[in-house]
């Protein structure tokens, strides 16, 4: 399901060589009642400490920027070395019109530039990219999302509405997990 708001990049296109699309932590996890969809999640390959912008106006939700860790393996990290609620590294979350969301994880440790509850504007820095949670290398993951009530208080992500020049623009930057140039895994 495409968002109904339209979104701006999270990052300068010049910044990022890949988008994936397909990593191996975009799928969909219930705990109990709860669905999570990471299905249409996008990952844009960059530099460590690249920086992050909102890629629409709206107001800053919730922050998460303690985990100065990663797990850097194809497969889901066991509690034991990494909690769940790490897995996304260091994160801002935004709330936009429509009721829809986004996620910009694994930033770097202490770069967060937003507070909870502060409204930001498209375009604004939020942060800078990093390597932390459940990474395979440095990179920003992205994410749309809405809570439907059939998710049970999960979510469900949406394809991001880039507009069509942008959507052109971007399917040339589009590459499988799988064919990832080693110099982005790390």
């Amino acid at each position: 399901m495409m968002s109904k708001n339209k979104y701006l990049l999270p990052i300068k296109e010049e910044k990022f060589p890949y988008v994936v699309i397909d990593s191996p932590a975009h799928i969909i996890v219930k705990e109990g009642e709860k669905i999570y969809d990471l299905t249409k999640a996008m990952d844009f390959t960059c530099k460590e400490g690249t920086e992050i912008y909102a890629a629409l106006s709206g107001k800053v939700t919730f922050i998460l920027d303690k985990v100065n860790k990663t797990w850097n393996q194809d497969a889901s990290p066991p509690e034991e070395a990494m909690k769940s609620e790490e897995q996304d590294g260091n994160y801002v979350v935004i709330e936009h019109s429509n009721k829809e969301f986004t996620i910009y994880s694994h930033l770097s440790l202490h770069s967060i530039n937003v507070k909870e509850g502060e409204n930001v504007k498209t375009g604004q820095l939020l942060g800078h990219s990093g390597n932390t949670g459940w990474s395979m290398g440095p990179h920003l993951h992205f994410m749309v999302h809405n809570f439907p009530e059939e998710n049970k208080g999960g979510y469900k992500s949406l394809t991001p509405n880039w507009g069509k020049e942008l959507e052109e623009r971007l399917k040339e930057k589009i590459i499988s997990f799988k064919k990832i140039p080693k110099k982005y895994l790390k």
